[in-house]
């Protein structure tokens, strides 16, 4: 499911509420899909498919790709690339009997996740230096004594 929201806020949609019936739509079908076969992997696959089809689909509509910031991008597709090595390494039962790479798996995902979220910029967005947005708004205020 967590794929399913991270593509609906790729697409960048102007209309929020289009997102949440996207991720309303997603989670019935990730449901739907997992409560027949939930150990199969290609019912764990379909859904984000699905909505990278979605996304394609909705770009092509637009007639443009969103805008992203492309060294976010990059570190976050780097360390999605790492957590699919270690969730193919994890399926290995076998030879992952105290489940180290599945764990691996989510740990990579979550810090890729972390960084293809900021990766996608609104249509009109500047890139922010957060230390100094953080400084900028704190000179800001005034503590004026009463």
């Amino acid at each position: 499911m967590c794929f399913v929201v991270l593509i609906t806020h790729m697409m960048r949609n102007p209309n929020k509420d289009y997102d949440t019936h996207l991720n309303l739509c997603g989670l019935f079908f990730v449901m739907f899909l997992q409560e027949g076969r939930p150990w199969d992997i290609e019912f764990t696959i379909f859904p984000i498919v699905t909505y990278i089809i979605l996304f394609f689909v909705f770009a092509y509509k637009n007639g443009r790709f969103p805008s992203y910031d492309k060294k976010v991008m990059c570190k976050g597709l780097m360390l999605m690339l790492c957590a699919f090595v270690f969730f193919a390494w994890g399926l290995d039962e076998k030879n992952d009997r105290f489940r180290f790479f599945h764990g691996m798996w989510h740990t990579f995902v979550g810090f890729a996740t972390f960084y293809l979220w900021q990766s996608a910029l609104p249509a009109d967005a500047k890139k922010v230096d957060l230390y100094n947005f953080y400084l900028l708004t704190r000179k800001k205020r005034s503590h004026k004594k009463p």
